[in-house]
């Protein structure tokens, strides 16, 4: 998978990056799934636009979240 912080062009991820401000990125989901994790108290919140796939905006709001392979989704899930 791909994934770009802020404005910067998608690089190749081989694990986690873990942040303590989450900014806007860009996420190439052509091979893989990236998930997005909250790990502290409250929700995250994505609105995305897609390029390449069947959807064209998502939104999803939990502690975890997983933009689908192919561009296709968000999947939520919620933490107990």
């Amino acid at each position: 998978m791909k994934v770009g912080l802020g404005t910067a062009e998608p690089q190749m991820v081989a694990d986690t990056i873990r942040l303590k401000i989450f900014p806007a990125f860009i996420a190439d989901v052509t091979d893989g799934d990236v998930h997005v994790e909250l790990r502290g108290e409250g929700e995250l919140e994505i609105a995305a636009t897609v390029t390449g796939g069947p959807a064209v905006n998502v939104s999803a709001t939990g502690h975890h979240l997983v933009l689908l392979k192919g561009g296709t989704g968000i999947r939520t899930v919620r933490r107990k």
